[in-house]
């Protein structure tokens, strides 16, 4: 939603805040850092919205303005969304550093130039305001590794990996709440995040479940950004905007100790992929996948995977290996948990695992969890 937009949307939200109280022009320009002729102009948008809302406008001369509820049951959905939104930056006067946002979001996507004045034009902005939220968004940018590439003929043009270009454009998403209505509408950014609401629902409940299984322990918002991240991903490699690891990420890679699980087996690789996985398959010319089964309980899931994957790519087929007798009974969380307890794991897994565990978890002749 352009700035103009979100603007009466603002409006209305310090109203709501307000109702036993009247507040003039000034103190609204104030908030939303407009001048107060520019409030006066809106005062008729305002109303407009006020009265698909449930409510209307008070103006009282010398006092300023005030909202009545006339319909509570249309009012109180509305209240409820600007609360949504507005009330994750804990502040009114914090919204002016929103439009650091609306920039962002305007050129992350861009793969040319944008002009100064194609960016103010479709954000309500003047070429000054730019030229001073500059500074702001270059630091923004350069918490994800990114620069701002400018041509002086032209304009600016976001620089990096599509790893550091996806997470800040995660970061401004504006919220990631999933009951929560999205407020800006720029059809070349939220087109990345465009999922069916179905689907969505699907992937945030399944990654739920495998993290429930994993005991790990996340706040709520924080899985809402995961699945929102999870839907990126997917658009963003369907587009073919892939990630790719240079040499001195694989080192990285190469440098963990759990690397050296494979390395007496010259058959073996350990190679990052993104994506899905009989895509990698084809790129890697396999024509197989081995999945293992531990109990009975995994095959309803794996079963289900390896049909979707032969729908998928015929040519690629999936077997299944069950574990041995002597580790069927056996899972990572098990493993954990003795160790959390000063149990012996060295009998069930490779010699430096159990020293990483150790070293981990702190294990020196004391329990820490």
């Amino acid at each position: 939603m352009v700035n103009e937009r979100k603007r009466i949307l603002e409006l209305f939200f310090i109203l709501t805040e307000h109702c036993d109280d009247y507040i003039n022009s000034n103190a609204l320009a104030e908030k939303v850092n407009v001048s107060d002729r520019t409030i006066k102009s809106d005062i008729k948008d305002l109303e407009r919205f006020a009265l698909a809302s449930g409510s209307h406008i008070e103006a009282k001369k010398g006092h300023g303005y005030r909202l009545i509820v006339d319909d509570r049951q249309k009012f109180e959905p509305v209240r409820e969304q600007l609360q949504f939104y507005f009330g994750m930056f804990g502040s009114i006067q914090a919204m002016r550093r929103t439009r650091v946002n609306d920039i962002v979001r305007r050129i992350i996507c861009e793969e040319n130039y944008m002009t100064l004045d194609e960016i103010a034009d479709e954000l309500y902005l003047t070429r000054s305001a730019l030229r001073e939220d500059n500074k702001e968004v270059r630091k923004f940018l350069a918490q994800f590794n990114l620069r701002l590439k400018n041509n002086y003929e032209t304009g600016p043009l976001v620089v990096g990996s599509e790893y550091d270009r996806r997470l800040a454009m995660l970061c401004v998403f504006e919220n990631h709440y999933h009951e929560a209505m999205t407020f800006y509408k720029n059809f070349d950014y939220l087109q990345w995040f465009d999922f069916d609401e179905e689907q969505r629902y699907d992937i945030r409940h399944i990654f739920l479940r495998h993290l429930r299984e994993s005991k790990c322990h996340i706040r709520d918002d924080h899985t809402q950004r995961l699945s929102r991240y999870l839907c990126l991903m997917a658009n963003r490699y369907q587009k073919g905007y892939k990630v790719v690891f240079d040499d001195e990420q694989m080192a990285f890679i190469r440098s963990f100790r759990q690397y050296e699980v494979t390395k007496d087996m010259p058959n073996v690789r350990i190679v990052p992929f993104e994506g899905l996985l009989v895509d990698f398959a084809r790129r890697s010319g396999a024509s197989v996948v081995i999945r293992g089964l531990r109990a009975i309980t995994d095959f309803e899931y794996e079963l289900q995977m390896a049909q979707t994957n032969h729908k998928m790519e015929p040519e690629i087929e999936t077997i299944f290996l069950t574990t041995s007798l002597d580790y069927s009974y056996l899972s990572s969380t098990t493993v954990k948990e003795v160790a959390a307890f000063g149990g012996d794991i060295s009998q069930f897994v490779p010699e430096f695992v159990a020293d990483c565990m150790k070293e981990k978890m702190n294990l020196k002749g004391e329990c820490k969890l």
